[in-house]
Parts: structure tokens; C-alpha cells; sequence
């Protein structure tokens, strides 16, 4: 039924509940800043459209807005937090997984797209799912350019 069928997912919220983690990042943020926590309950509708975006988002709901001219910084606080704790408590959604398996089972090929780095969506791949799954990464810029090594893959989905 699916074999040969190429097969893309979101990474964050689709296949992967990451918003305890990247709460935990944010609030690092946040702390470090002298600012207020932010309840995951709360992060959870803050994300979307990348890290850049969840720190202003955090920063303005604990306070002053964050200045253009700070970001950059906060982002390399996010990122390096973030990267030594990608996988703590992010977990796959109930029956990811028995769905990502019957799909290989059908020979589909299996991708995720995501604005995550590459390095990060590795790690976390890697970490919460088997490897025998053979999830191919695509990754997508804020602009909306994609970039992937594997171009039979970019084909199938253009």
C-alpha cells in the first residue's frame, strides 16, 4: 500500500511532544535574565516559527519586551541549553511509534522536516527512535528554503 510512498512529518508536536524540553530551555533563558518561569502549559502555545520566536514570546510574557540587539545572545544560551538537554524529557506521542514501524514494514520511506539544526534533530532522533527506522531529515530555514542531501527525496516531495 505504501511501499515506495516517501512520507514527510513534522518533527515538534507531530511526531515528538517536545515542549517539556524546550520549556526547560526557555525557562533557562528566562532565569538567566532574572525573569519569571514560564509553565510548560503556557510554552505550549508560545511555539512555532523556531527558537527566536519562543524567546520573544517568554521574554514578553514575563516582562519587557526582549531587544533586537540581546537575541543573539539569548539564542546561543537557548541552543547550547537546549542541545545538552534535548532528549530529557521530550517523548514521542502515543502510538508514534507502532505507526512509524508498520509504515517501514510497508516500505515506506520515512522523512521529518523540520527548522530544528542539524545537529539537534539528529540527536534527538536519534535518542527517542530506533535507527532501524531510517528517518531522513529535512531541514527548513525560517525563509522556507529547503535543504537535504538526499535530492530523490526533495523530488518525491516537490
Amino acid at each position: 500500500m505504501f511501499a515506495g510512498s516517501t512520507i514527510v512529518f513534522d518533527l515538534d508536536g507531530t511526531l515528538i511532544d517536545t515542549a517539556p524540553d524546550l520549556t526547560g530551555a526557555l525557562n533557562h533563558v528566562l532565569t538567566s535574565e532574572g525573569r519569571d518561569t514560564v509553565p510548560e502549559a503556557d510554552v505550549r502555545h508560545m511555539v512555532g516559527q523556531g527558537a527566536l520566536m519562543l524567546i520573544r514570546r517568554g521574554m514578553a510574557a514575563t516582562g519587557a519586551p526582549v531587544s533586537e540587539a540581546d537575541l543573539p545572545r539569548l539564542l546561543a544560551v537557548f541552543l547550547e541549553y537546549y542541545g545538552e538537554n534535548i532528549a530529557v524529557r521530550s517523548a514521542p506521542f502515543p502510538q508514534v511509534r507502532e505507526v512509524l514501524d508498520f509504515l517501514r514494514e510497508q516500505k515506506a520511506i520515512l522523512a521529518v522536516c523540520t527548522n530544528k539544526s542539524a545537529r539537534t534533530s539528529r540527536a534527538l532522533c536519534r535518542y527517542r527512535y530506533s535507527r532501524h527506522w531510517r528517518l531522513r531529515i529535512i531541514f527548513r530555514s525560517l525563509s522556507g528554503a529547503i535543504a537535504c542531501r538526499h535530492a530523490n527525496l526533495i523530488r518525491h516531495i516537490c
